[in-house]
């Protein structure tokens, strides 16, 4: 990768709407030549998509929380049931798996305190693996997510 691979990469990571030509322009290169490197960025899998970053407020997702969940590993296949199961709850933004103590930890949203509490009563307590779920709501955003720019 090169000075305008990266170029190229913040500029998208700055706006992903941002027309070929436009790229083009602003890194001195062709029309073509930044598609062509756009492309290979993608076929690298240096690219892993283009997507539109929703407003979870806005939407009406009052409630956002983490919840760090400890699972009993004595049967690999609950676990393994466990992660399908998770991935398909709506309110579940994102999940990971972690060493340590602690096995997952979610990133949860929801419309109030009620619906979080049903959701870690109903759904994530009720999992038969599930030995433990610890709760963090967030007070305050201080950095949301965004995708870094290259240096």
């Amino acid at each position: 990768m090169d000075k305008f691979d990266q170029k190229i990469l913040n500029l998208l990571l700055k706006d992903g709407r941002m027309s070929y030509s436009q790229i083009a322009d602003r890194v001195s290169l062709s029309t073509s030549a930044c598609l062509r490197r756009i492309k290979a960025l993608e076929q690298k899998g240096i690219i892993d998509g283009f997507s539109v970053r929703l407003n979870a407020k806005a939407m009406g997702q009052q409630i956002k929380a983490f919840i760090t969940i400890r699972v009993d590993r004595h049967d690999m296949t609950l676990v393994e049931a466990f992660t399908e199961k998770i991935i398909m709850y709506p309110e579940v933004i994102s999940c990971y798996q972690l060493t340590g103590e602690t096995d997952f930890i979610a990133e949860i949203c929801t419309h109030s305190v009620d619906s979080y509490t049903e959701f870690i009563e109903e759904k994530i307590l009720s999992i038969p693996v599930v030995k433990d779920a610890v709760s963090f709501i967030v007070l305050k955003e201080i950095k949301p997510y965004q995708n870094e720019i290259l240096r």
